[in-house]
């Protein structure tokens, strides 16, 4: 389904993998694993092998990690309110209605094909 956002939540209970991470993120292949180590260096994150396919790799928040992203997501979500507020409910709508328009063509979107037809997209 959508992959240019992550969709498992926050919190030690959600699991990711480097690939799903890199494909949410601005990050290259190869600045992927710098990364987590540096978020496992942390204490932010714990990555551990899945039980039945060992070359795959979960990677859950700990407990601090997802303090610290709740954090940030607060953080974000009031930089967003901040940057709205001087707009009319009217334009928040519309706002709202092309922003929906652009995520429907970004999940109808492959990595390797063309731009999505907006006919393709409902």
């Amino acid at each position: 389904m959508p992959s240019h956002r992550p969709d498992n939540g926050i919190g030690p209970a959600a699991v990711a993998t480097p690939s799903s991470l890199l494909r949410c993120s601005l990050q290259t292949g190869a600045g992927m694993t710098p990364a987590l180590d540096r978020l496992e260096s942390a204490g932010l994150v714990r990555r551990k092998s899945h039980r039945v396919d060992r070359r795959r790799t979960e990677i859950r928040l700990t407990k601090a990690g997802a303090r610290q992203a709740k954090q940030i997501f607060r953080a974000e979500i009031g930089f967003m309110h901040s940057l709205l507020e001087e707009f009319s409910d009217r334009d928040r709508k519309t706002l709202t209605s092309v922003v929906d328009r652009l995520v429907a063509r970004l999940d109808a979107f492959q990595p390797g094909s063309r731009v999505p037809s907006s006919k393709s997209v409902t």
